[in-house]
């Protein structure tokens, strides 16, 4: 571990672009590291490295090229104990905002407008360590997340957790996942009881993700529901996967992004109100990002392979200061004081991460 950190702490004072990230329940840590600080956009799903792409798909895709590729085992460290606590206290008037927000959204699906809309916000944490710090602590903290640390001099640093893969794609076989549906882990060993709001909203994401798909590929399954933990949350998840066809890379990522567990059904309905109301860019935050056209961390142009996460449960870092990332599904059982709620335990999580770190 240590002479990856060097290879990076040397990249990132040189300026130079680089992303470091661990897979859900592997052991082994990847760096990709580019040899020039020239911003590379993603023309075609046929090139080859790490892709960071915005939630807004017409906007500019980041392609990281492979010049250097790392790898060293870094196991996780399961039952770490995390302190949570000390999480900044959010105004009054950006509560206030958030439940108009969440109210308008309801208010909307209500009059049939739409069936589910995703709505966000992001809150500023001080970042008292450096992003590598903060990277290890997030190593820890996540033994079953997609966790990485992405940085380019153009476009700055994204730190996260990613609990949802957004595509698999290797030898003809994809899967993808539908994840709805969230509630704060207890220490209770009881089946959690999901209401129905949250099996509503699952079961939606469900639907789109298989409509979207079945006329593209050659066989589909999907599985029944399961609660999932991703750190201090539970979420309910569905498994889909099956025989790709004749459905290529883009073709997936044309047909899923974004999902309705990120924007919400009908997708142009529900991405037009967040772009009209939300207030802010969410930038990379709901996109995706990931290997593509890669096989243990070496380039395979052209075979459209592809392994990508929703990029959840992130921030944004500069000098001094994190910005993270978090938001909910509304649909009509919705109430927006426990959607609040909902935001201020996903942030807890990535309060976590902050201070958990030091250098």
């Amino acid at each position: 571990m240590a002479s990856l950190i060097a290879e990076l702490k040397e990249q990132y004072s040189r300026k130079l672009p680089f992303v470091a990230y661990r897979k859900p329940r592997e052991e082994v840590l990847t760096a990709i590291l580019q040899g020039d600080s020239e911003l590379h956009g993603l023309r075609e799903y046929t090139e080859s490295g790490f892709v960071f792409a915005p939630f807004i798909p017409s906007e500019p895709r980041i392609l990281l090229l492979p010049d250097k590729v790392l790898r060293m085992r870094y196991p996780a460290e399961p039952g770490i104990q995390i302190d949570r606590s000390g999480v900044p206290e959010v105004r009054a008037d950006e509560k206030k905002r958030y439940l108009k927000l969440a109210g308008a959204a309801r208010e909307l699906i209500s009059n049939g407008g739409c069936s589910k809309i995703v709505v966000s916000r992001k809150q500023e944490a001080p970042l008292s360590s450096t992003p590598l710090a903060a990277f290890e602590s997030l190593l820890k903290m996540y033994p079953t997340e997609f966790c990485y640390l992405w940085y380019h001099p153009g476009v700055g640093i994204w730190l996260g957790a990613s609990p949802e893969t957004f595509l698999r794609l290797e030898d003809g076989i994809f899967s993808t996942m539908s994840l709805a549906g969230t509630m704060a882990s207890t220490d209770k060993t009881e089946t959690p009881k999901w209401g129905a709001k949250e099996l509503e909203e699952q079961a939606l994401v469900t639907h789109f993700i298989r409509d979207a798909l079945k006329s593209y590929v050659s066989s589909l399954h999907v599985s029944d529901p399961l609660t999932v933990q991703a750190g201090a949350m539970l979420h309910l998840q569905s498994r889909i996967s099956g025989i790709a066809g004749s459905c290529s890379l883009a073709d997936f990522i044309r047909c899923l992004h974004p999902t309705p567990a990120v924007c919400g059904i009908p997708r142009a309905e529900a991405m037009r109100f967040i772009l009209e109301n939300e207030h802010y860019d969410r930038a990379y935050y709901t996109g995706f990002l990931g290997e593509i056209n890669m096989q243990n961390g070496e380039a395979t142009p052209g075979s459209e392979q592809a392994c990508l996460f929703v990029n959840l449960r992130c921030m944004s870092l500069s000098s001094g200061l994190a910005e993270i990332y978090v938001g909910g599904g509304i649909t009509a059982a919705s109430i927006p004081e426990e959607e609040w709620k909902e935001t201020r335990h996903k942030a807890a999580t990535m309060f976590g991460v902050l201070l958990n770190s030091a250098d």
